[in-house]
């Protein structure tokens, strides 16, 4: 089976959508990107306004063992950071534990949603929300 990219213009939210497809026994690789999400959510339960113009993605993982799920949306934010310092005219910073920032503005963020079998690690479900071409929130 190979990973399968889901686009939507709008969803309740990508991270939902991932981890259904994840039970279902979608791939590592697999994802899922929309236009909108009305029910974004960021760390800590709070929401994320995720309107048009901006970049709502969500990828499956299924890592072979548990070790490092710990530290992902580091290492992910510090990849994110990287792929984008070559696009903007300021450095990408990470402010922990996973908000990316250009200055003192917040211009996107990492979760990291990991679900278990039991004692087995059986996905994680990693999401970026990046403020594109949509006005960044106060």
């Amino acid at each position: 089976m190979t990973p399968r990219l889901h686009y939507f213009e709008r969803v309740d939210s990508t991270m939902d959508l991932l981890h259904q497809l994840a039970a279902e026994g979608a791939e590592t690789g697999s994802a899922v990107l929309a236009g909108e999400q009305l029910g974004g959510r960021g760390s800590r339960g709070r929401s994320w306004h995720s309107p048009p113009g901006g970049l709502w993605l969500s990828v499956l993982f299924r890592p072979a063992a548990p070790g490092g799920a710990e530290v992902m949306s580091l290492r992910v934010g510090l990849a994110v950071a990287e792929a984008l310092d070559d696009l903007l005219p300021r450095p990408v910073q990470l402010k922990w534990p996973n908000d990316l920032m250009v200055g003192e503005r917040k211009v996107g963020g990492i979760l990291c949603e990991a679900r278990w079998q039991g004692h087995t690690l059986g996905w994680v479900a990693v999401g970026v929300g990046m403020n594109v071409r949509n006005a960044i929130p106060q």
